[in-house]
């Protein structure tokens, strides 16, 4: 068998390096599975290839980079030939999408060349755009999605969501011919595990004592995720731990971009460190830190989605400050003590909770245990055996 496997996101998207690798690497556990060709959209140069045994790396460079609708109705265009040819090419029997504009793509080109197409990590993109404000009501781009992911509902072999409440609200949909999924955003937990060594050696090089308290925050800002508010949440938070706080930013947001966001929150510049690290970098800033920031913006949607920064987090030992709201973890992340949920404009209460939290003996060690509990790459195993190998459960 050989599969085709489509990434909406360059190879360099800290996304590519947390969801889709640690996927295809699992694909390529499967002695049924011969080869795995996979795409990758990049926007930005230069491009690493990951062409190793199995796997066969093919970037698809983008264009119209200056004008994003054109960018984005010329590759929907022009994508999905180039992959029909390729699956003519390299034989494909099967092709796997991550994420809901992949999907589009997967769908478009299944038009031009009817094999079987997957779709995981599937979540309604056009609803989160919409709610988030980035499209509007009226955009070319939420309708074209929107349309494509009914498209996909149809004619998907199989559909993976990310949280059992999206999960549920498609099988209410009347979907019954085929089948749905369900696999969180999972993490390795054995790369991701606490590392003392690497606590010390970071907390000495930025001059953080032990006892102050550091948070981090994983990932870009923007879109689904709060921009300005979480710049001024992460102000309150230095604010209340009266100054004794460091604040860790990992992203590949532009660092112009956050140091004036700093700046305008209040944000004191000797009391943050901003690094565009690699992926198998993160587990060493996550080790030095205390607790993890996921401020998601709020929205009806957000319960839908499964965002990998917890994950990432809880296989570290740091419990989430997470927005109220989002996610299967909505529902259990208090009671099985594995962060706590704030409202955006008021998060003292939860701050005050979070320090409660915080003091319990222990934590860094138990939190790992929600990690394997919730965000295992079992899951996914069992999935892919299920719906690509069609192997007995």
């Amino acid at each position: 068998m050989n599969i085709l496997f489509i990434s909406n996101w360059g190879i360099r998207d800290g996304l590519t390096g947390s969801t889709v690798i640690p996927h295809i690497k699992i694909l390529s556990e499967y002695e049924e599975i011969k080869k795995i060709i996979l795409i990758t959209i990049e926007r930005d140069q230069p491009v690493v290839t990951v062409t190793a045994g199995k796997i066969k790396h093919f970037p698809i460079h983008s264009r119209f980079l200056l004008f994003p609708f054109l960018e984005k109705s010329f590759n929907f265009v022009r994508i999905p030939k180039i992959l029909s040819g390729l699956i003519r090419l390299e034989k494909i029997d099967n092709m796997i999408a991550r994420g809901a504009p992949a999907g589009a793509l997967a769908y478009l080109t299944w038009k031009i060349i009817k094999i079987p197409f997957f779709v995981e990590s599937f979540e309604p993109h056009a609803e989160y755009m919409l709610e988030s404000g980035v499209w509007k009501k009226w955009s070319l781009k939420y309708l074209f999605q929107k349309k494509w992911e009914s498209k996909i509902k149809k004619h998907a072999s199989g559909l993976i969501t990310v949280s059992n409440n999206y999960k549920n609200r498609l099988l209410s949909e009347g979907i019954s011919d085929i089948p749905v999924e369900m696999a969180a955003c999972s993490v390795n937990q054995e790369d991701f595990k606490f590392n003392q060594q690497a606590r010390i050696r970071i907390r000495e090089k930025y001059n953080i004592s032990e006892n102050t308290m550091t948070g981090i925050y994983v990932g870009k800002f923007g879109d689904i995720y709060y921009e300005a508010e979480a710049y001024k949440l992460f102000k309150n938070t230095f604010d209340f731990f009266n100054g004794d706080f460091f604040l860790i930013i990992i992203s590949t947001d532009l660092e112009p971009s956050i140091k004036k966001n700093l700046e305008v929150a209040g944000f004191p510049a000797d009391k943050v460190f901003y690094h565009s690290a690699e992926h198998h970098e993160v587990p060493d800033y996550l080790s030095a830190s205390d607790f993890g920031f996921a401020p998601i913006r709020q929205a009806s949607s957000r319960l839908y989605c499964s965002p990998v920064k917890i994950g990432e987090y809880w296989a570290n030992g740091l419990p989430v400050l997470l927005t109220k709201g989002v996610g299967d973890e909505n529902d259990f992340i208090e009671s099985e003590k594995g962060g706590i949920l704030f409202e955006i404009d008021d998060p003292l209460p939860a701050l005050e909770k979070l320090k409660t939290l915080l003091n319990e003996p222990g934590l860094r060690k138990t939190i790992p245990d929600l990690a394997a509990k919730y965000r295992s790459f079992n899951s996914t195993r069992k999935i892919y055996e299920k719906l690509i190998l069609k192997k007995d459960p």
